[in-house]
């Protein structure tokens, strides 16, 4: 990559180690990443030298997921890789497409503030999608518009969603996607035995063809990956069982002290028992909500990754996304989101 531009603001230069992922590992490679700008933007001149880094560091403190491409002079591509549908994609790509807009406006030393128009690359933005839900093939920043004040917004960003059923046959992108699928599927059934899921996996890719020159060259990093994938998944699991076990034990207790309240108030036997009965259960709802909502603050207070945190807290993206937001400020919301608790509709 141009030094000038790594230099002028597209942040955090690709790093080769197990926090990046498949994808930065994969597409970090020339000849790959050169594969997936002509795959999305087949305009490109042949020819056109194509470099890449990453933008992860601007947006998570967990595996590297995003990539910029810069072909030449001529195009800026941003693809970044999700497993799970996010509507927000369009924001993200605003932030770190500017910057890399504006890295490229210094280096080509364009002036903004002549009579004459400046002629800047043309940015792309895609989204892989490597879920099996369905997903639109196209995001738009406009879709997030309030509708209190009428007529048009003065921005827009677009991005096009590349998931199975579009990517080309035969191309990097829908072999990367085949992968993901893949490994997903080997991991649901090998649970947490790692030596079970390195059987699959490479039983699977080398029967359907799928990224064997990569995985002859990378197995030993791609395991890495994914060992370490592993054993966060597990940590997580434990701290979430006794985020659960004291969120219960919690809950039994308020629901005994507010069932006696209101016990006493009603009188005697029947009213303590209705009393307890109606706190236990009261207290335990409160309490849960309570849990999860701290259980998904200590997961992003180590770097958990928040979709890997909406998933394993039951909560929404769009919540977890405002609690990470908030620890940034030293602060945290209250109360949680009118229907925080994750579900088909809210991943």
């Amino acid at each position: 990559m141009d030094a000038n531009i790594e230099k002028e603001g597209i942040r955090n230069p690709l790093r080769r180690n197990l926090k990046d992922s498949v994808f930065s590992d994969l597409f970090s490679e020339e000849w790959y990443a050169t594969d997936l700008a002509m795959e999305l933007v087949p305009e490109i001149p042949e020819g056109t030298p194509v470099s890449v880094t990453n933008v992860g560091g601007v947006l998570s403190t967990g595996p590297i997921h995003d990539l910029m491409l810069i072909a030449g002079e001529c195009a800026i591509i941003a693809a970044e890789a999700q497993s799970t549908d996010n509507p927000n994609m369009p924001f993200r790509i605003l932030f770190y497409g500017s910057d890399a807009l504006a890295a490229m406006t210094r280096r080509l030393d364009l002036d903004t503030l002549g009579s004459t128009r400046a002629k800047i690359p043309k940015f792309r933005a895609f989204v892989i999608y490597t879920g099996t839900a369905e997903v639109p093939d196209v995001m738009r920043l406009s879709d997030s518009y309030s509708e209190i004040v009428p007529g048009e917004g003065s921005l827009e960003v677009v991005a096009h969603v590349i998931h199975a059923d579009n990517a080309p046959r035969g191309s990097r992108v829908r072999e990367y996607i085949e992968f993901c699928q893949t490994a997903d599927s080997c991991r649901d059934e090998a649970g947490g035995d790692m030596d079970k899921f390195a059987h699959l996996l490479k039983e699977r890719c080398e029967k359907a063809n799928i990224l064997q020159d990569y995985l002859i060259e990378r197995w030993v990093e791609v395991m890495g990956y994914y060992e370490e994938l592993f054993s966060q998944e597990a940590a997580n699991r434990h701290m979430c069982k006794n985020a659960w076990e004291e969120g219960r034990i919690e809950g039994r207790e308020e629901g005994r002290i507010e069932g006696r309240e209101e016990g006493r108030e009603e009188g005697r036997e029947e009213g303590l028992a209705e009393g307890m009965k109606k706190g236990h259960a009261e207290g335990c709802a409160e309490t849960t909500e309570k849990e999860r909502r701290e259980f998904a603050i200590r997961l992003l207070a180590i770097g958990t990754d928040p979709e890997q945190v909406a998933e394993l807290s039951r909560l929404s993206i769009d919540y977890v996304m405002e609690l990470k937001s908030s620890s940034d400020r030293r602060e945290y919301p209250d109360t949680a989101d009118e229907n925080p608790i994750h579900n088909e509709k809210n991943w």
